[in-house]
């Protein structure tokens, strides 16, 4: 990924994404906003106990510096499910941890700290998604399940497709139970602590389902940054508890 400044505000980009002039996407950092502690700065949810007048100041200069305004952002209301939505236009759209959409104009977006953001391209078809995958999303194979969406709705050609696997807690500090991990998979689990409990690797899991999906290596970015590692760059609610502040990533046809 690389970084960029606007307005003072980090945004970071997948440089596979960014080589199609005909999207525009992002994942927003923590610095930057409005919110107080332990909210600082750039908290992008209301439901993480903020207060409502710093959120909407923060989606206010995120959207300034983005240059996309903030009612052409769409989100679903995340469950930690497989909810895979069509979006066609802005608006309401029910429960969906993952959204895709060939309207221009529509920024898709998802709301994480720790789960994984993933975004998906099409340059074929011109069809972008975004996903959002903590561990019970990744155990239902969203993101398989998202792609084979994409086909059955748009017609996406798998092997054309571009994806970026953004910021999140990574292996080295993503100790689940052992339930977890044979839910996801045996062959995620990274390494094991001293109290013989494992660590998941949420990036491999779900390149795979991607690769899965029909995607080639080459076309999918895994960021690698661990929001627990780089806790000044990204909300982590694993490491913060309960009063951690969220981060967005989000991709729009242009």
């Amino acid at each position: 990924m690389v970084e960029s400044v606007a307005n003072g505000l980090s945004l970071w980009r997948f440089e596979n994404l960014l080589r199609h002039l005909d999207i525009a996407h992002f994942v927003s950092a923590r610095t930057g906003g409005s919110s107080k502690a332990p909210y600082t700065s750039l908290n992008v949810s209301y439901a993480a106990g903020d207060e409502k007048d710093y959120v909407e100041r923060n989606w206010r200069t995120l959207s300034d510096s983005l240059g996309i305004p903030e009612e052409r952002m769409v989100i679903g209301q995340q469950t930690h499910g497989d909810g895979v939505a069509a979006v066609s236009d802005v608006g309401p759209v029910g429960e969906a941890d993952a959204l895709i959409s060939m309207t221009p104009g529509v920024c898709l977006k998802v709301i994480v700290a720790d789960c994984v953001p993933i975004l998906l391209f099409d340059p074929t078809n011109k069809c972008v998604a975004a996903i959002h995958a903590g561990r019970r999303s990744t155990a239902l194979r969203i993101a398989f399940k998202t792609v084979r969406r994409m086909v059955g709705e748009y017609g996406c050609r798998v092997e054309d497709m571009v994806a970026g696997i953004g910021p999140s807690i990574g292996p080295c500090h993503y100790v689940v139970d052992d339930a977890i991990v044979r839910a996801v998979g045996e062959h995620y689990e990274a390494d094991r602590t001293e109290e013989r409990k494992p660590f998941l690797d949420l990036w491999s899991a779900n390149r795979d389902q991607l690769l899965a999906s029909g995607l080639q290596e080459q076309n999918i970015e895994i960021a690698g940054m661990c929001t627990w590692c780089c806790n000044d760059l990204f909300f982590s609610a694993r490491k913060e508890g309960a009063l951690s502040g969220r981060f967005s990533a989000g991709i729009m046809l242009v």
